[in-house]
């Protein structure tokens, strides 16, 4: 708030001219660092989600891979659906974050004592294997890294762009509360890593333009050959430092080193190989798996994540934008579009986000995932938009005779674009609190069942997928046993209590699961209310026996009455 009052001091007439927000005694530096700040709060509050569970598929994916890893020393990932860099960078993390648990107490709970004890798919087959949770977390924690880096550049590229310190600022404040990046900024996949090299390749460009100095534009396109070493569909960024190049060949032909012409595709593809060394050296697992996903992405589809390639997708991520952003949110970003035609640099910095949409909205896949390296340019769109209300209200106000009203009224609009902006951040800083203290509801029912009276035994459906994390903290006698076994009369679980599934289903059921499944409601609904102990998770929400799913509700029942509820 103090920002705006500021703003309004300063934004008046002197000697015939508005002000410049850049004479305030507002250090432009203090509030950016508190922007980067902000920006990393609300996104490592939110690092621990659902751990020592987890809900998203692309995690164990990558993180599993780095583990791998770690343990064999190999450094093939064998999974080259998308670019291998991300892999390397958590692999990276995990050898810190390894050393960091060796030298934990052994009652720790967060402890190692030899590498061979981590666990993850390879070793079990199966997909959500985390042994110990606490890698993801560091995992995570290095994207939360990443995601407030990437404010930082949308800041530096807004400045290039704009010229305009004040709207720069904001444009870095609204990534940094935008609720869609800083999810992704908290899951472990290459979406947050690709955008970051991108807009890194867009401010060397940017820089390259102005300054012709060839170390920018080697570290455009290092840094696209990163970006490309992510995620595959990046290869688009490309196009921004070939502009450059060829801009400064031909409107600055006596001073350009023609030469870096030529190093156009050498840098980025020497760069990929060495992010991506298997590329080569496993070729056929590379070409296999970038030509799975292409067929994947433009012939085949994702079962329920697809729609009709061009206008119907575009309808579909367009849709998704604006629930993103909101209706006030997305009317900002389309009059930010406009200082185009004032800002000539607006053209170069959006012209990649709109044929990156325009490619991928191709496709038959219409993950929105896909999009998060589109939200940096948006929050560029937020800043040009402060940035052209300021310009225009100056202009008018020159030429009316109303110069108090017309500045008055820009100053209104302008903080209330500021105030919107800023309850934005209000919001995902409240929903980052709640998703800190929120925990996932078998760990939450742990907790209780050590406060349940005459409870000789707890036995566990191994379908609930308990982790041992939270097993170990149960202060009584336990035991895990499949369905089958604890509905089986005579039961072994009458002298216990038992934790049940309220609600069962399957993603992708086998032939014995679905069978199971047809009968399991009607069991469920053989025992009456009141012999339930307790109750927690999610209403309604099925425990997928396939997958790990978020907050299952979960039922307690003396053991002695589930048999008498379902005994022959």
């Amino acid at each position: 708030m103090s920002v705006i009052l500021e703003m309004v001091r300063k934004f008046n007439v002197k000697k015939g001219k508005v002000s410049d927000w850049t004479d305030s005694c507002i250090s432009p530096s203090l509030i950016l660092v508190l922007i980067l700040g902000f920006a990393l709060l609300v996104r490592v509050l939110r690092a621990k989600a659902g751990l020592p569970y987890l809900y998203a598929w692309d995690e164990p994916q990558t993180a599993s891979n780095a583990l791998q890893m770690l343990k064999t020393g190999n450094f093939n990932p064998h999974f080259f659906a998308y670019g291998t860099l991300t892999i390397y960078v958590n692999y990276l993390v995990d050898v810190v974050h390894y050393f960091y648990l060796m030298g934990q107490p052994v009652d720790a709970k967060d402890t190692l004592n030899a590498l061979w004890e981590i666990q993850t798919v390879w070793d079990t087959k199966w997909h959500w294997t985390i042994s110990h949770p606490s890698f993801y977390y560091w995992n995570r924690i290095a994207e939360c890294v990443f995601g407030a880096a990437t404010v930082l550049l949308v800041y530096l590229v807004s400045k290039l762009a704009l010229n305009n310190r004040w709207a720069s600022l904001l444009s870095a404040l609204t990534l940094a509360a935008m609720g869609a990046h800083i999810d992704a900024s908290v899951t472990i996949a290459p979406d947050i890593l690709v955008a970051f090299f991108v807009l890194a390749t867009v401010f060397m460009s940017l820089l390259f333009v102005d300054t012709r100095n060839t170390r920018h534009i080697f570290w455009a396109l290092l840094f696209s050959g990163c970006a490309i070493a992510t995620k595959y569909n990046s290869l688009l960024v490309l196009i921004l430092p070939t502009i450059a190049l060829f801009y400064a060949n031909v409107k600055h032909r006596p001073d350009f080193k023609q030469k870096w012409v030529w190093m156009l595709p050498v840098v980025p593809v020497v760069t990929f190989v060495i992010c991506m060394p298997f590329a080569l050296l496993d070729s056929a697992a590379f070409l296999h798996g970038i030509g799975s996903e292409l067929r994947h992405y433009k012939v085949l589809g994702h079962a329920g994540a697809s729609s009709e390639p061009g206008w119907p997708n575009m309808v579909y991520q367009f849709a998704y934008f604006r629930q993103n952003l909101g209706l006030v949110g997305s009317i900002i970003a389309w009059v930010g579009l406009l200082n185009v035609f004032r800002k000539p640099k607006m053209w170069l910095i959006l012209l990649l986000p709109v044929l990156y949409f325009l490619y991928m909205t191709q496709m038959k896949v219409n993950f929105h995932r896909n999009f998060i390296l589109v939200y940096p340019f948006i929050a560029v769109l937020f800043g040009s938009s402060v940035d052209l209300i300021y310009a225009g209200v100056r202009q008018i106000a020159k030429k009316s005779n109303a110069r108090p009203l017309i500045i008055n009224f820009g100053t209104v609009l302008m903080s209330a674009l500021v105030l919107f902006v800023m309850s934005m951040a209000w919001e995902q800083l409240r929903i980052s609190l709640a998703i800190k203290h929120h925990r996932d509801s078998r760990t939450l029912v742990i907790d209780r069942l050590d406060d349940l009276p005459n409870i000789d035994k707890v036995y566990f459906a191994a379908e609930l997928r308990m982790h041992a994390q939270d097993v170990k903290r149960l202060g009584k006698p336990h035991e895990t046993l499949n369905l089958s076994e604890i509905y089986a009369c005579p039961s072994p679980v009458n002298d216990g209590v038992v934790l049940l599934p309220a609600l069962i289903d399957a993603v992708f059921p086998t032939a014995e699961e679905r069978t199971y499944l047809s009968i399991y409601e009607e069991r469920l609904k053989q025992i009456p209310d009141d012999s339930v102990l307790l109750r927690g998770g999610q209403k309604d929400s099925a425990t997928l026996l396939d997958i790990y799913s978020t907050d299952p509700e979960i039922i307690a029942v003396r053991g002695s009455q589930l048999i008498k509820c379902v005994g022959k």
